[in-house]
């Protein structure tokens, strides 16, 4: 991977963990709310499954070096990533929608 790639996917990389961590506390405080049904616990519940799977892809993809083609899955799992990060604070979006509250602090749009 060339250095001005490493440095881009590096950048990437850095921006997801952000989305991250108010994910987390976005997961956090919404599973303190009360009235959440079975289902919409364990709606909530899978959003750090599916990001650390995420994780665990860019993990594999990264340790593997030269390879024009795990080059591409790195790519193609920080784009994967991204949606994940995307998908699960439009959950959380909804999910304050049909309660009728606000937002929590640190949502962020779905990118």
């Amino acid at each position: 991977m060339e250095e001005n790639e490493q440095r881009r996917t590096a950048k990437e990389l850095f921006e997801r963990a952000e989305g991250i961590s108010r994910l987390i506390r976005r997961v956090h405080e919404t599973l303190k709310l009360p009235n959440l049904t079975e289902a919409q616990t364990r709606d909530i519940e899978l959003i750090p499954q599916r990001i650390a799977s995420s994780m665990k892809a860019i993990r594999e993809a990264a340790l593997v070096e030269g390879n024009s083609i795990q080059e591409q899955k790195l790519v193609a799992s920080i784009e994967r990533l991204q949606e994940e990060i995307a998908k699960a604070n439009g959950i959380l979006d909804e999910l304050f929608g049909v309660i009728g509250q606000s937002e929590l602090p640190d949502s962020t749009p779905s990118a």
